[in-house]
């Protein structure tokens, strides 16, 4: 089953009050599928989690409503999870996008919100809630969808909302 899998996302909210999970999907070409099933993977098991609805919240991120309400335990142990969904509910999507789309931001160059350099992305560290990118300076910075301020994929460029201290921190 693990090699049917596709990784799109990770968890990065679990909220009570509407049961919703919140996934912040790696490529929005990702945004428009909508699968039965998604498997989250929980200490290396892959977890069936049945969707009745999903909805996009932002560029990044799509809220997806379990069909049965979550416990307080469950959404503790949700929150950071690798999300993934079954290649057949891919379909849509071209066999090429899905063989490189986890390396989409592999070999991208960042810039700051001033449009100056700071490095290439050589690696995308997913081990914590938040990715992180690792450039080839060895820097690391933080990728979430609120320090994105532009995002060209076909010429390989980004430009985040960072200043010299948050780029500063890894020197």
């Amino acid at each position: 089953m693990q090699d049917n899998l596709i990784h799109i996302g990770k968890i990065t909210k679990c909220n009570e009050f509407n049961n919703c999970v919140e996934i912040l999907v790696l490529d929005d070409f990702l945004m428009d599928v909508e699968p039965d099933f998604l498997f989250v993977e929980v200490d290396n098991y892959f977890v069936p989690l049945k969707i009745q609805e999903a909805k996009k919240k932002s560029a990044r991120v799509v809220c997806v409503e379990p069909q049965s309400p979550m416990t307080d335990v469950k959404r503790g142990l949700l929150t950071g999870c690798h999300v993934y969904v079954d290649k057949e509910h891919l379909e849509n999507v071209g066999s090429d996008e899905l063989e490189n789309y986890q390396t989409l931001f592999i070999g991208c160059q960042l810039y700051d919100r001033d449009g100056k350099p700071i490095g290439n992305i050589v690696n995308i560290d997913t081990s914590t809630i938040n990715f992180l990118l690792e450039l080839d300076n060895g820097i690391l910075l933080p990728f979430h969808e609120d320090i994105i301020l532009d995002m060209d994929l076909k010429n390989q460029k980004i430009r985040l909302d960072v200043g010299d201290e948050i780029i500063n921190l890894n020197k």
